[in-house]
């Protein structure tokens, strides 16, 4: 029993451990905003990038619509809230890319939380420093979070992965709360804005299953060891004046962990029973065109052969890199990472308690469930860039496991390293995600506008640059796709093609135009590319190529023919 001399010590303590902490979260926070959003308008879109550009300018139920076709893969969230955030900021590619960099700063900051609520849940009651040693494993890992060339590039994409971190990370914040709260009427509430936020993740990413499954898996063995042998709740201590009027044991420490009787089995499940019913409900109209895509994905795609080599190595560039980077890899340094990763969740599992536990099934289990569909499907989906709800959970466990070391000297030395190694990761990948840039369909274009006649057409002959090229005309003309059959359906990229996009050979040859600008590239699959045949009149007077910025992108090239 802690008298007031020892009480106010120890508060002291406290807050000379956690005096600046705030203005050092506040830093880290402006360093992530600068890395994210330096040149954020540097690079021309590329594909997938185009493709999400065009999806956010059809109407909400047709968005929502199209993203439900077979040909595409990805729920409507995030083109909705794309199509909401281009109304006041406009649809630059700065503008377009700056959602995923705004999420990815709040993610930064949701790193803080989480960190936070796992110290607080695998802390023993006995410690007196939890608070102080939160604000430590926080800061650790919204350092690591910020510096993250992984995460710095994908906040610089048109996509929903970084959107998708975001909601991740909170809905874990809440799920650990949630468990913390117990049955109290404020758990409740706290499980079913987890629910929302878990759906929410669910309807930006497809992959958003596995990890809302691994956060399933936590709660059910957690409620199921809580109700056979009786855990306790580690709780944030707070430090109050006993009542000395009352005698040890009293009703004045029932506050205490100690003495506070485990809930029964069944009002531990209430709340739990309450989420996954709201998921159940709020996801189940969407399964029928789940189940719809993921066959078209199983049963339409080239997989890659398994190796053992290549599925380290995108861990590897998961931790390290960037999903862009193809640079070639040291097979020791990578196994090096994947072997720290695994020491590192191991140490959580047995020092952190049912947080370590947590670390463990968040890190692993969507990584695993991965590899899993792989072997059921011709598509291999094993790659950095879908890791993406996975890898703050390793940066979470590094930060853990390093803040929970009890020497001052060791602690504050491997927390330097860690920095190092997350700030060299991000000069290593400078060469991405800084403001560097080749011309791209931008420089196509702009070279198009100079010389172009208004009485030449601009035709695309491959789907895979078409949509790039409708970005960069929109505010001049409307290009077409050149294709053989005029039905969008039978196209790559259907679910972002409209009839009048498309245009045959033959069509194109009847307007009579004077001039022709065909735009087209090697890029994925050039069988995809459809030829106009020009009879000797054509002649072709300029040819120009044009480099782009993303590794799977070959030059693009532009040609203008006249008739004599």
């Amino acid at each position: 029993q802690a008298r007031p001399a020892q009480i106010v010590f120890i508060r002291n303590r406290e807050l000379s451990g956690m005096k600046h902490w705030k203005l050092i979260l506040l830093c880290v926070l402006l360093v992530a905003a600068g890395l994210r959003f330096y040149g954020l308008g540097a690079k021309s879109l590329w594909l997938d990038e185009a493709l999400s550009w065009r999806l956010q300018t059809f109407p909400i139920p047709m968005m929502i619509q199209r993203t439900g076709e077979p040909n595409t893969v990805h729920p409507p969230l995030y083109f909705i809230l794309l199509h909401f955030w281009t109304g006041p900021f406009g649809d630059s590619e700065f503008a377009l890319r700056s959602l995923s960099g705004v999420a990815g700063v709040l993610t930064v900051l949701g790193m803080v939380l989480l960190v936070r609520e796992l110290t607080y849940f695998g802390a023993p009651d006995s410690e007196k420093d939890v608070s102080e040693a939160a604000v430590r494993a926080g800061l650790a890992a919204s350092a690591l979070a910020a510096f993250s060339a992984y995460q710095i590039h994908l906040s610089q994409q048109v996509r929903g992965y970084s959107l998708g971190m975001l909601l991740f990370v909170m809905s874990s914040v809440l799920l650990l709360r949630a468990l913390h709260a117990g049955k109290r009427r404020r758990g409740r509430w706290l499980w079913a804005s987890y629910a929302l936020l878990a759906l929410a993740f669910c309807y930006t990413h497809s992959l958003a299953l596995f990890s809302v499954a691994a956060q399933g898996v936590f709660v059910l063995f957690y409620l199921w060891r809580a109700g056979s042998r009786g855990i306790r709740h580690a709780v944030a201590p707070v430090v109050t004046v006993p009542d000395v009027s009352k005698p040890t044991g009293s009703p004045a420490m029932a506050g205490s962990a100690e003495s506070t009787p485990t809930p029964r089995m069944s009002s531990r499940w209430q709340g739990p029973v309450l989420a996954g019913a709201l998921l159940v409900v709020g996801y189940l109209p969407w399964v029928p065109n789940l189940l719809s895509q993921s066959e078209a994905v199983r049963t339409s795609w080239q997989s890659r052969p398994f190796q053992i080599q290549d599925y380290v190595d995108q861990i590897h560039t998961a931790i390290l890199l960037t999903s862009a980077d193809r640079s070639p890899q040291s097979e020791s340094l990578a196994w090096g990472s994947v072997i720290a990763l695994g020491a590192v969740i191991t140490l959580a599992m047995w020092r952190l308690g049912w947080a370590g536990f947590f670390l463990a099934c968040a890190g692993c289990l969507p990584v695993l469930l991965i590899l899993l569909y792989c072997q059921f499907s011709m598509r291999n989906i094993f790659h950095a860039r879908y890791f993406a709800f996975a890898q703050p959970i390793w940066l979470a466990a590094f930060a853990s496991v390093v803040a929970s070391v009890r020497f001052r000297a060791e602690r504050n030395l491997l927390v330097c390293l860690l920095l190092l190694w997350s700030v060299f990761s991000c000069f290593n990948g400078w060469h991405i995600i800084g403001p560097f840039a080749n011309p791209g369909m931008r420089g196509a274009v702009a070279y198009l506008l100079e010389k172009r006649s208004e009485d030449e057409l601009v035709v695309a002959q491959t789907p895979f640059e078409f949509f790039k090229l409708s970005y960069y005309l929109r505010r001049t003309s409307r290009p077409l796709l050149c294709v053989t059959h005029l039905d969008r359906h039978l196209q790559r990229g259907a679910t972002h093609l409209v009839n009048v996009d498309l245009a045959t050979p033959e069509t194109i040859l009847r307007s009579k135009p004077r001039g022709l600008w065909l735009v087209t590239s090697a890029s994925y699959d050039p069988s995809f590319q459809t030829d106009i045949p020009l009879s000797d009149q054509w002649k072709q007077i300029e040819y120009r190529e044009f480099a782009q910025d993303f590794h799977l992108e070959r030059p693009i090239m532009v040609k203008h023919y006249r008739i004599d």
